[in-house]
């Protein structure tokens, strides 16, 4: 990501952060409207989902300068995920779930260059998450 939208991001997010659980809480019903199924699986530990979530999202945002410490948790937690059945769809519906929450949550402020930040954000955390769950070997799968 360039220092322009890591510094979108950033701040963009510092508007969001206030109203987090609200804006979490919107988040995810998107997710559900979009995918049922998800809700579905995610049901079962919610509160550990909008939890992880919102850490997550914090942690990526806060290192986006910092790629030898992001990179690492975000393989982790999407090894992790694979063993819980995620899939790369799932990473795209729940990134048109977060970009539908920020355009609400941030209103004017979500204009066209902030917007195109965060999906420069989503696709980088999407595709590391994602592929270390593709590569996570199977013993971690059935573990986590």
């Amino acid at each position: 990501m360039t220092p322009e939208n890591i510094q979108r991001v950033q701040s963009s997010w510092a508007i969001v952060r206030p109203v987090s659980d609200d804006a979490i809480e919107f988040f995810f019903d998107s997710v559900f409207m979009r995918d049922p199924a998800l809700e579905m699986r995610i049901n079962e530990h919610f509160a550990d989902h909008k939890a992880t979530f919102l850490s997550t999202l914090n942690m990526a945002i806060g290192w986006l300068d910092k790629p030898d410490y992001v990179i690492p948790a975000l393989e982790t937690l999407g090894a992790r995920q694979a063993g819980q059945g995620f899939q790369q769809a799932d990473y795209q519906t729940a990134g048109f779930a977060l970009i539908d929450t920020l355009s609400v949550h941030l209103g004017l402020d979500f204009d066209d260059a902030t917007e195109r930040a965060w999906i420069d954000l989503i696709d980088y955390v999407a595709g590391i998450m994602s592929q270390s769950g593709a590569n996570a070997p199977v013993i971690d799968r059935l573990a986590a």
